[in-house]
């Protein structure tokens, strides 16, 4: 089965069968996993396993829309607590690009994986969960367990996970909307996210690229940096902005939280694994991408050029093209050194 196709699988509801996942097949799904981007390689993921639950579930095939999913083990994702709002935001990104890296390794070993919030997985019974991450912001609890469901081995997603690297040279091939919306496409459920929690901003065509370019040129100018440049030198900087084949910007609405509704961080995190899927179905087709949450995505000029509302945030921005060079990757940390066992 293509990445695509597993992907669409891992949004699907798991049906649990009652058998518990090992430590063994845990730790190495994680450090597959962990291949995920984060910024300045802080890999900010901490891991809590606890396992030896009921699953109830015979209740759960015969009525699987109405029963609560329960699974045979919990793992709590966690990562430290931060001071700096922008680290903050960065390190729970990262941490969303792996849960998906790790949904999509495990929906393939036939391991289904259901994401919970908090305090949805305290209420199944995960107590022992809260206590063991004191100090630390709990993402997300992922209910883990097999299923009766395995799909056809594709070696090349646990290929493409660890390969993924952050591109910053492009070469001048063009990168077209219907190319980029593909990859948009495939990476969204059958039914689609919330159409109203967020929306993407496209500069691809010429005349984009080049407003673009001003929208960034526009952001530098006030830096002391920017203005001991040398006009050339800045005309420079404008022509490698504008060059980048392709610019995907994501923005979160913000939505009143509703009974039965996700909460803001499930939104958040909804969007961080559709930018972070388009990455991995785009590095088959040899299109690399840098995700970038830098500076600008709060500057406020920025933000009206690109009709940014008042309750909305941009989370990321990919710029995107064919990949001209590949950097070398840098080793992570171990699962065995991440994960504490309950």
């Amino acid at each position: 089965m293509s990445i695509a196709g597993i992907v669409q699988e891992s949004w699907s509801r798991p049906v649990y069968n009652g058998t518990a996942v090992t430590r063994e097949t845990l730790l190495t799904l994680l450090n597959i996993a962990i291949w995920a981007p984060n910024h300045h390689l802080r890999e900010p993921w901490v891991f809590t396993w606890m396992e030896g639950l009921e699953t109830g579930t015979e209740k759960q095939k015969e009525h699987p829309a109405e029963s609560p999913i329960l699974a045979p083990g919990y793992l709590a994702v966690s990562m430290k607590i931060r001071t700096k709002p922008k680290e903050l935001a960065e390190d729970e990104a990262a941490v969303w690009c792996l849960i998906q890296n790790l949904r999509i390794l495990a929906k393939e070993q036939g391991i289904g994986i259901h994401i919970q919030q908090p305090e949805t997985a305290f209420e199944a019974g995960c107590e022992e969960l809260w206590r063991a991450n004191s100090g630390e912001q709990i993402v997300a609890i992922l209910g883990i367990g097999y299923t009766d469901t395995r799909l056809q081995p594709n070696e090349n997603a646990a290929k493409i996970i660890r390969e993924r690297r952050t591109v910053r040279q492009f070469t001048s091939a063009t990168l077209d909307d219907e190319t980029v919306r593909g990859l948009l496409e495939e990476s969204l459920p059958e039914l689609g996210l919330q159409p109203k929690s967020w929306r993407v901003i496209e500069a691809g065509s010429e005349e984009e690229r080049s407003r673009w370019a001003d929208l960034m040129m526009g952001f530098a100018k006030d830096m002391l940096t920017y203005k001991l440049m040398p006009g050339k030198v800045k005309n420079i900087f404008w022509k490698r902005t504008y060059d980048i084949p392709f610019n995907l910007v994501f923005v979160l609405k913000h939505q009143p939280e509703q009974p039965g509704e996700p909460k803001g961080s499930a939104h958040f995190g909804e969007v961080c694994s559709v930018m972070h899927i388009i990455q991995l179905l785009a590095w088959e087709k040899g299109i690399g991408m840098t995700w970038s949450s830098s500076d600008v995505i709060e500057d406020m000029a920025f933000r009206k050029g690109l009709d940014i509302k008042p309750d909305e945030r941009i989370i990321g921005i990919l710029h995107m093209g064919y990949t001209a060079k590949i950097p070398k990757g840098k080793e992570r940390t171990p699962a065995e050194n991440k994960i504490r066992w309950v």
